[in-house]
């Protein structure tokens, strides 16, 4: 970046008042986005980036070629979400962003990009990001076998957020643990036997410190034979409170 056109900003800034406190989120995304390749920001930085002449032309020409090859652009829009998600259990988080991207490029109503964005975020320690995205995907998915999973995602990226704050904002922090554990009884509802959900749902509900929620989480994991917690973890449970 040009040190001169960064001091000049600064100025700029500090002249209207800006440099008295942190820059509001919206400024530091549109600062930040404005300096990297938009192939590695989730929906190449919209709405904070614009597109070259050359760079539309070239989306183009790859929604074309792809299109053709794949048979329609739904069908390529899935090849590629499933690219972005091997590249992301590799742990090549930007490659994985630039698959889901070129996913979503091609269908920005399929849920999976958004999914893929929400799970890289929630990867490298961003809860708040990664719950937008995951609420994205919610509100698009329509595959009902794959509700599940997401939600468990969805679920941990509140209860990340909600165990961040609960010490300085009790309220949104409850509010938020609200939210995982209806996304958990959700998950739950739908698929009895996915261990995931039992695993998430009793750490949440520890941490929530709603101890009763998490007895019964783990008695009905009991009950279906679906998932058997681990035993330091039952360990801690029956410390804070014995098993009813």
């Amino acid at each position: 970046m040009n040190r001169k056109f960064r001091s000049i900003l600064m100025l700029i800034l500090s002249t209207i008042g800006l440099m008295s406190c942190a820059p509001p989120q919206h400024i530091k995304e549109i600062w930040n986005n404005k300096y990297k390749p938009i192939n590695t920001l989730p929906m190449y930085g919209a709405p904070y980036t614009t597109k070259t002449d050359a760079q539309i032309k070239a989306d183009a020409q790859f929604i074309k070629t792809v299109t053709e090859n794949s048979g329609s652009r739904e069908k390529a829009a899935k090849e590629f979400a499933a690219w972005g998600w091997a590249e992301k259990r590799k742990g090549k988080n930007k490659n994985s962003i630039s698959r889901f991207n070129q996913s979503w490029l091609l269908d920005p109503k399929y849920y999976q990009p958004y999914w893929g964005f929400g799970a890289v975020f929630l990867a490298e320690g961003k809860p708040k990001k990664a719950s937008e995205f995951f609420e994205k995907a919610l509100s698009l998915i329509d595959e009902e076998k794959e509700k599940p999973r997401l939600q468990v995602d969805a679920a941990r990226a509140y209860a990340w957020l909600a165990s961040e704050i609960k010490k300085t904002d009790s309220i949104n922090s409850e509010m938020l643990y609200k939210k995982a554990n209806a996304l958990i009884d959700k998950a739950l509802n739908s698929d009895p036997k996915y261990g995931s959900a039992y695993s998430m749902g009793g750490i949440i509900s520890y941490d929530q410190g709603d101890y009763k929620r998490a007895w019964e989480i783990v008695k009905r994991s009991r009950d279906t034979g679906s998932y058997k917690f681990d035993s330091k973890f039952i360990e801690k449970l029956s410390k804070v409170m014995p098993e009813p």
